[in-house]
């Protein structure tokens, strides 16, 4: 059944979970600059000149300027409303790992420009008045390797435990960045993850690793399981797979 609604913003990108009679969701990209891009590529056509120049021009800006969606709305389909329920405190990011457990939301780093991820983790509170957030630590990195952050993890709990697991990014996207290069990704190739964060006082901990690659699956916290449907592995290539997750905490 199609329901006779808009949503108030681009929802690509945008993550989503229920709380109450509600559907909660973050982030997103400006619908606007996201098609944009793809309509001018297109409207190129074979012309490589101005498709390298779209390019530029798109790659080549803050994060700002992109305009990604900075604020917690909410859908109720039994009154078919829309809400704005608060600006968040933090950067406006597509791709982010999002989950409500009782009154917790979690919001586990996202992209915050294209091709560029933000390993920061935030964790907000239902309140009589509003959402109430707090900065939790950034995602560590894995032994050996760099922590560039995540777009397409998936989350859940398990016996109470938060998970974090699978993603993708572009290994050494921070450090050109940081280095001034906007176009954070020139040059580096998408990388898919299967490493398993958990949170533990307030601290993240690398516990384990999925048995392949996958990014961008659905992720359903059942039965003291986090169950990861779908999704795609190195190369983009499509899951059809279902895995079940579970950690007591004890090991």
């Amino acid at each position: 059944m199609k329901l006779p609604t808009r949503s108030p913003r681009g929802l690509v990108g945008s993550s989503g979970a229920s709380h109450g009679d509600k559907i909660y969701i973050i982030g997103g990209s400006n619908l606007s600059i996201f098609n944009g891009f793809f309509q001018d590529t297109v409207a190129a056509g074979e012309d490589k000149m101005k498709k390298d120049n779209i390019t530029a021009a798109y790659f080549n800006q803050r994060p700002e300027d992109y305009f990604f969606t900075t604020e917690l709305l909410s859908y109720e389909p039994s009154t078919n409303k829309w809400r704005h329920e608060g600006q968040v405190p933090f950067s406006g990011r597509a791709g982010a790992a999002f989950t409500i457990q009782n009154n917790d939301l979690m919001v586990v780093n996202g992209e915050i420009k294209p091709g560029l991820r933000t390993a920061e983790t935030h964790q907000g509170q239902f309140t009589a008045k509003g959402v109430k957030w707090k900065n939790l630590p950034d995602l560590p990195a894995p032994k050996g390797k760099s922590q560039d952050g995540l777009a397409g993890a998936m989350a859940g709990y398990s016996h109470g435990n938060y998970l974090v697991t699978g993603g993708a990014n572009f290994p050494g996207s921070v450090k050109q960045f940081k280095e001034g290069m906007l176009h954070a990704h020139k040059g580096l190739s998408k990388t898919w993850h299967k490493e398993i964060y958990t949170l533990n006082n307030g601290k993240w901990h690398i516990i384990g690793e999925l048995p392949m690659n996958i990014g961008y699956g659905l992720s359903v916290s059942y039965d003291n399981k986090v169950l990861l449907i779908g999704g795609e592995t190195d190369g983009g290539k499509a899951l059809n797979s279902v895995k079940a997750l579970s950690y007591d905490g004890k090991n």
